[in-house]
């Protein structure tokens, strides 16, 4: 068996996020199959590919909840998003202009810096002028 590419696992584990994430009920692996591409079709490998995911998740933080459901599927999946979002910090304005300052120290401009700072509460252009260029090089 040839493994799957590493891309299209980390494909397939950011649309699971996505999907247990926007579900206001648990959905059963025959349910996250249909809506997340990417599993195998017989039933052993996708409960193990699902099983490694769920794992991964939950390695990374995400609280992937596990909730018993009718049927014979018996199992659901689901993360509560108040349990995974960071919640509003309530920082002042002069909290939040320390914090730009510090990203802005550590060279969080790439977008992934742009996002911590949103998931932060920051919006919109800091209050503080931009650094000057150091004098030397």
């Amino acid at each position: 068996m040839t493994p799957m590419p590493r891309l299209d696992r980390l494909e397939r584990v950011t649309d699971l996020l996505l999907v247990l994430l926007d579900t206001p009920s648990p959905l059963s692996l025959r349910e996250i199959a249909d809506r997340v591409p990417g599993y195998p079709d017989t039933h052993g490998a996708r409960r193990q590919a699902f099983e490694r995911d769920k794992r991964l998740l939950r390695d990374e933080g995400v609280p992937v909840l596990v909730v018993p459901i009718g049927g014979e599927d018996q199992l659901g999946y689901r993360v509560d998003p108040d349990s995974y979002y960071l919640p509003d910090l309530g920082l002042e304005p002069e909290e939040q202009a320390a914090l730009n300052l510090a990203v802005a120290g550590v060279h969080l401009g790439e977008p992934i810096g742009q996002h911590a700072l949103l998931k932060l509460g920051a919006g919109g252009d800091s209050p503080l002028r931009p650094a000057a260029a150091p004098l030397w090089t």
